[in-house]
């Protein structure tokens, strides 16, 4: 049995989850949920609430994504991306990129695929 990973770390970031924020050194990131900000290694500023939100984004930072993989395949958008996902039948997600985005808003399922 693993034991979900929870508290305050270093570097002013905060946790609860298996596997959330697991390959961090950036800042003020929040990640909330089995692999939140899973793949995350400089990244700073962002919050990720949800199973696998923000699971790709490797050093993006200012980025919010609440919900079942949102922003799951972000990786280095500059900052300012939030999504609000909620997946439909066929388990798409509101914002799925890999590209930047400066002050872009998505909610709901498949909004802005």
């Amino acid at each position: 049995m693993r034991l979900a990973k929870t508290g305050c770390l270093t570097n002013q970031n905060t946790v609860l989850g298996d596997d959330a924020l697991l390959n961090n050194t950036g800042s003020y990131n929040t990640a909330i949920g089995v692999d939140a900000l899973f793949s995350n290694t400089i990244g700073s500023s962002n919050t990720a609430i949800g199973v696998g939100a923000l699971y790709s984004n490797t050093i993006a930072g200012s980025n919010t994504a609440i919900g079942f993989e949102a922003l799951n395949s972000n990786t280095t958008s500059v900052a300012s991306c939030v999504s609000i996902a909620a997946p439909d039948s066929d388990r798409r997600i509101a914002l799925f990129l890999g590209g930047s985005c400066v002050r872009i808003a998505a909610v709901g399922s498949t909004a802005l695929q």
